[in-house]
């Protein structure tokens, strides 16, 4: 399951029961994909794999 940190002391954290991962590789990888689109505000280029 993923959970969301708010960045903010003592603020609770947000649970995503929906996502669901296999592996620890599969989890990080999912996360970096979401990290950069949040930060570039798009996919990563294709190509790209983990």
């Amino acid at each position: 399951m993923l959970v969301t940190l708010t960045g903010i002391p003592g603020r609770p954290m947000t649970k995503h029961e929906d996502i669901i991962f296999e592996d620890l590789a599969e989890a990080e990888w999912y996360v970096f994909r979401q990290r950069w689109r949040q930060h570039f505000g798009t996919e990563l280029p294709d190509g790209v794999e983990a």
